[in-house]
């Protein structure tokens, strides 16, 4: 039974995976807390799918352009998948799950981009000022 429950839950994230770019965007958005969960699954699979479709999910281009997702949806979620994503570095078997390492490497990336906008302002240097004073 219980085999057949995660068969089933891995099935469904597979589902998202595959369908991602025909899902509306309000069920993209309504399966993130559920990805975020799976995250804690003990079934190898099922994290590694959650994980795998968490970083599809954020990759994704709307028709338009941009992001189907905003930054203020993800923001609810962001330290429990961050936790999750950590956690699951000790779960026995999923040491070196590449696709744990990407959503850990991909959400350092953000935040250390967004710090270092934050605080090293770009400075603009007028050449001719530098000329004449050299």
């Amino acid at each position: 039974m219980l085999m057949t429950i995660q068969c089933l839950k891995a099935d469904s994230i597979k589902y998202v995976i595959i369908f991602r770019n025909m899902l509306s965007r309000e069920v993209l958005v309504a399966c993130l807390p559920l990805l975020v969960k799976h995250l804690t699954a003990k079934s190898h699979v099922v994290h590694s799918y959650s994980a795998n479709c968490l970083e599809k999910l954020f990759t994704l281009k709307s028709p338009g352009g941009g992001a189907p997702i905003s930054k203020t949806e993800v923001q609810p979620f962001l330290e429990e998948m961050l936790i999750n994503l950590f956690n699951l570095l000790q779960v026995p078997g999923s040491e070196e799950n590449e696709y744990v390492y990407e959503r850990c490497s991909d959400k350092f990336n953000n935040i250390y981009c967004r710090i270092y906008r934050h605080f090293y302002k770009p400075v603009q240097i007028d050449l001719f000022e530098l000329s004449i004073m050299g």
